[in-house]
């Protein structure tokens, strides 16, 4: 990931007017099935594990106090989505690498009996959606909150979340990621290194 050529910070709108935010650039080597997904039955995690840092205004100061600061709330206010396949609460493991060609590469026999693998140079990226995942938080949240009000149970957390509308992404900053290899089949990481994305308005 040090080596990389051609970085180009990018975004896109998801579901929702939901600003997602990423890197692209070029590699050497693409990434493999085992790199990004494992083994698919978690006997091997992926090798490559991404977190966002937390170095940054939008999630200091404004969706940690707003979502996650005292979560849950109320015993009935936590999120419907399955956080340990959908990045955490908070959601800071919701960002994913990609081969931009959208293909996995894996060993076939003849590398294993040869002992060397041809490099596959190309294309990737990694994604960051957190603001995609907080903001299904704060509308799953919101409609937990209203019930609340309503039955006249709401606390002071639930009316602020009531009276807030979802902050969008700051401009003009770096957005940390934490990218860490893990050494395939013993789960351990080996190295870690960090990359921002700039997201300029």
């Amino acid at each position: 990931m040090s080596a990389v050529t051609a970085k180009q910070d990018i975004w896109d709108v998801a579901t929702g007017w939901v600003t997602v935010i990423g890197t692209r650039f070029n590699t050497d080597e693409q990434f493999d099935r085992f790199d990004i997904q494992g083994d698919g039955a978690m006997h091997t995690k992926s090798l490559l594990y991404l977190k966002a840092g937390t170095d940054n205004s939008w999630l200091q100061n404004k969706i940690l106090p707003l979502l996650y600061t005292g979560y849950p709330f109320d015993p009935s206010m936590t999120v419907s989505r399955d956080p340990a396949a959908t990045g955490g609460v908070p959601p800071l493991e919701a960002v994913q690498m990609y081969n931009n060609d959208g293909v996995y590469h894996q060993l076939e026999s003849n590398h294993i009996t040869d002992g060397v693998a041809p490099l596959k140079p190309g294309a990737c990226r990694f994604m960051y959606f957190v603001p995609f995942t907080a903001h299904e938080d704060f509308i799953d949240l919101i409609g937990k909150a209203s019930r609340l009000h309503l039955n006249g149970k709401g606390s002071a957390k639930v009316t602020t979340l009531l009276n807030s509308m979802f902050p969008e992404l700051d401009g003009n900053i770096y957005y940390p990621v934490e990218i860490q290899y893990r050494l395939p089949g013993l789960n351990q990481i080996s190295s870690t290194i960090t990359k921002s994305i700039y997201y300029k308005l």
